[in-house]
């Protein structure tokens, strides 16, 4: 009997595979193998062996930069790759990429990389920062493929390594299924506006707040929603006492964190994301544009690709309040007819160029290419 082919995720959180990658994950099982999942304990280990994967704790702290910490994890990543003898690695965000990359040549699995998004330390011009990066790009030269969720980042990494012959791609982000029809816009009095993400600095809700204040200066019945996870312990986190100040003021509704977004967004007119974080492609956006909303986001690269200006929605600078409250009142100010039309082209928008099927084509795509460089197996069919 053909042994089954052995794909290890290995990845941050296992908040990350319960909500972008279980479909990937669910394919990848249709194809043959046998998914093992390599990640840091959390509160969704259970969930994910009660839908057939195997998962193996790594011990890696996704925040810190403690030498001796780095090595530990560098260190529990072997050990679960040595048990394994994995012969595909699929990575997600820096850590499972550049340490599984700089433990490769000790094992044969070919390794899948994807780079959603360059994260905070590329915006950083420290020294530590800057050596970070030149090590995270020397060691994905040891990657079969690497993904890119934006072109930009590709032109970074092909442009600083002079790689052109490596294999690397784009992809849409990290997908999202396509329902059949939009939901419809409501016809009513006020305008909901939406954003929603982890309330972060630099995903611009500062900037979302300051816009909120004028526009509701200059509009009436307009309302201004947050929802998402409020990380206290993140340095980059809004503070607590700005959230409960904003709240207070009734700048913005704060609707707290939830599994499911579908019925906030849905609720809303128009989504919003003034983001200047090094994003991949923010799946928020992406989920906005499934069900039929209009999108303000930012020239930001991965943001950027998710509108169509003025056709679905506006593109704004990042940092720009002024900008952004222009935006905001443009919007609010539309008749109803030309809001129809914005929702109906971001469906369309996502619909043909960020629909799930594409990255699990892609992938598919790949691990087909690793199977017959191996001489055969049973990841593909």
């Amino acid at each position: 009997m053909t042994r089954k082919a052995i794909t290890c995720i290995v990845i941050n959180s296992t908040w990350n595979v319960i909500n972008f990658r279980c479909n990937l994950l669910k394919h990848l099982q249709s194809l043959g193998s046998e998914v093992h999942i390599v990640a840091p304990r959390g509160s969704y280990v259970d969930d994910l062996v009660a839908l057939g994967f195997i998962y193996h704790e790594w011990k890696v702290k996704p925040q810190s930069r403690k030498p001796f910490s780095e090595f530990t994890a560098i260190l529990s990543l072997f050990w679960v790759l040595r048990n394994l003898r994995p012969q595909y690695c699929l990575t997600f965000t820096i850590k499972p990429n550049m340490y599984t990359a700089l433990l490769s040549p000790f094992f044969k699995f070919k390794q899948i990389a994807n780079v959603a998004g360059l994260g905070r330390v590329f915006d950083d011009n420290r020294l530590f920062a800057r050596v970070l990066q030149s090590v995270y790009w020397y060691v994905l030269r040891n990657v079969f493929h690497i993904f890119f969720q934006n072109e930009d980042d590709k032109s970074k990494f092909v442009k600083s390594q002079n790689s052109r012959l490596m294999s690397v791609s784009v992809l849409p982000g990290s997908g999202v299924e396509i329902p059949l029809t939009p939901a419809p816009l409501r016809k009513r009095d006020v305008t909901v506006f939406l954003m929603f993400c982890r309330l972060l600095k630099s995903k611009g809700v500062h900037e979302y707040v300051l816009a909120a204040d004028r526009v509701k200066a200059a509009c009436v019945n307009v309302e201004f929603q947050l929802l998402g996870f409020h990380d206290v312990d993140d340095p980059d986190s809004v503070e607590k006492s700005d959230l409960d100040e904003w709240q207070s003021k009734s700048l913005i509704n704060y609707m707290g964190a939830t599994e499911d977004v579908s019925e906030y967004v849905i609720n809303s007119d128009c989504v919003v994301l003034p983001s200047y974080y090094p994003e991949g492609t923010p799946r928020s956006l992406l989920e906005a544009g499934s069900f039929g909303r209009p999108i303000i986001t930012t020239e930001t690269p991965g943001c950027k690709d998710t509108v169509m200006h003025g056709v679905s929605g506006y593109l704004v600078q990042s940092k720009n309040v002024e900008k952004l409250t222009e935006a905001l009142i443009n919007f609010v100010e539309l008749p109803f007819a030309d809001r129809t039309a914005l929702a109906r082209n971001s469906f369309s928008h996502i619909q043909k160029n960020f629909d799930e099927n594409i990255v699990l084509n892609e992938y598919e795509k790949q691990l087909v290419r690793a199977t017959v460089l191996d001489g055969g197996g049973s990841c593909a069919r």
